[in-house]
């Protein structure tokens, strides 16, 4: 397909090659890229993004978006709020409304907490594990006692747990994925 009638057609690819040579020619100011750690603050599975808060300290304080394509496919499927992120961040480029990160390098899960049995229901096959003041009851089911080794009595004694959160009617709770005896 052509532009135009005559000498000095032109085709629409050309145009677009040439605009975009052009595009590529100037340089976009006040870009700039960081190296930045922090905790991750929202996760949307659904979607494929997450948000983290940086570091006190750190050259960007606004909260940074993640795209799942940023993140290994293997490490965005265990991601969860409270684990610890360090991307490769830039800066929000004019017209957009904050930094994104373009790679992230390594992503931790929390330490484990200390908690103690408030209770264990054996014939249900769940309980409550009351984590360090502060933070909510943490629910455990029998299959991440099977799974850690545990059995229920051996609870009295107090555990470490590694906390994820679940999904429930809309309401996102603290769950126990894996356990170790403290």
């Amino acid at each position: 397909m052509t532009t135009g009638k005559g000498k000095g057609k032109v085709f629409k690819s050309e145009k677009r090659a040439r605009k975009e040579a052009e595009a590529a020619a100037i340089p976009v100011t006040g870009v700039s890229f960081y190296d930045l750690r922090g905790v991750v603050k929202t996760v949307n599975k659904g979607r494929g993004f997450y948000f983290f808060t940086p570091e006190e300290g750190s050259a960007i304080e606004d909260d940074v978006f993640v795209h799942a394509t940023a993140t290994k496919k293997e490490d965005f499927k265990a991601l969860d709020v409270g684990w610890q992120v360090r991307c490769q961040v830039q800066t929000a480029k004019p017209g957009e409304k904050g930094p994104r990160a373009i790679e992230v390098i390594s992503i931790t899960p929390p330490p484990p907490q200390k908690c103690v049995v408030k209770f264990f229901n054996r014939a249900k096959g769940y309980g409550f594990l009351t984590p360090p003041e502060g933070t909510k009851d943490v629910f455990v089911h029998m299959t991440a006692l099977e799974r850690s080794h545990i059995e229920p009595d051996a609870l009295q004694s107090g555990v470490e747990v590694l906390v994820t959160k679940f999904d429930k009617s809309n309401q996102t709770k603290p769950a126990a994925f894996e356990l170790a005896l403290a």
